[in-house]
């Protein structure tokens, strides 16, 4: 995330993000929703047949402005939510991690 904001910050408007880890979305559209509005993050997800390209900052939009605080409380909810899927789905998940 530290090398999107950089890139953001020197001016590129569209930045992509390659990962197949559910965390690095959420960390991505958490990004977004302190962006201007003129920059895309979008993310190339998954492998095989569960590719796909998503938008972050069309996410972080939906959440709400990129500048509101609603969009901060939202994804904050998505992530206690996010995490206990994972839990429920792991088994349990180390928290040194």
């Amino acid at each position: 995330m530290l090398h999107t904001a950089h890139a953001a910050q020197n001016g590129h408007k569209k930045i992509l993000i390659c990962t197949v880890d559910t965390d690095v979305v959420v960390l991505a559209v958490a990004l977004a929703c302190t962006l201007n509005e003129e920059t895309e993050v979008w993310l190339s997800f998954g492998t095989g047949k569960t590719f796909r390209f998503l938008a972050a900052h069309e996410i972080a939009r939906a959440l709400g402005r990129t500048t509101d605080v609603s969009c901060f409380d939202r994804l904050r909810h998505g992530l206690l939510l996010h995490r206990t899927w994972k839990e429920d789905s792991m088994g349990s998940v180390d928290s040194s991690t």
